[in-house]
């Protein structure tokens, strides 16, 4: 008897291992806002880090591909180029700032709701930029999806999640 328990034990364990996995790979077409990187008006840190926000070295799915119709060349190299929204929450408005952008390298990002209808997009940003969007008060977290393209037309990809202070 206690043999079928810990095989009946084991068989669960593995099912929600295989289940956790599925909800974490990024092939899943369910896309999940979890988490903001908090930060002041200067752009200082006021909370730890999201580890899974502000960097370009994402690998996305076809749903967040699709938000862009221009596919460049995957890199292998590290992307130098720093990416920072502040304030995180914002009310009206907030900043992206870039540190260490590639000469001729440009940004290109979509505002996204969970929804994933796109609010804003870019798609030439070569420095630093402030961002108002419009219609954003039936919303309480938007994500930003960004790729940096540099002069060799290779692709760097990354997203950030965004609270919005009411």
């Amino acid at each position: 008897m206690n043999l079928v328990k810990i095989l009946l034990l084991v068989a669960v364990v593995i099912s929600l291992g295989c289940k956790k996995e599925l909800a974490n790979n990024k092939t899943d077409s369910k896309i999940y806002f979890t988490g903001i990187t908090k930060t002041d008006i200067d752009g200082s840190l006021l909370s730890l880090p999201d580890t899974t926000d502000w960097h370009f070295d994402d690998h996305w799915n076809s749903k967040e591909n699709d938000l862009f119709s221009s596919k460049n060349l995957t890199s292998n190299q590290k992307c130098t180029t720093s990416i920072c929204l502040f304030p995180n929450p914002f009310t009206d408005i907030f900043m992206i700032d870039l540190n260490k952008m590639p000469a001729k390298s440009r940004i290109a990002f979509r505002l996204v709701n969970k929804e994933f209808q796109v609010i804003m997009s870019n798609d030439s940003v070569t420095s630093s930029i402030s961002i108002m969007p419009s219609d954003i008060s039936t919303y309480d977290t938007l994500r930003l999806y960004y790729k940096l393209i540099d002069s060799l037309n290779y692709e760097y990809k990354g997203h950030g999640d965004i609270l919005i202070k009411k």
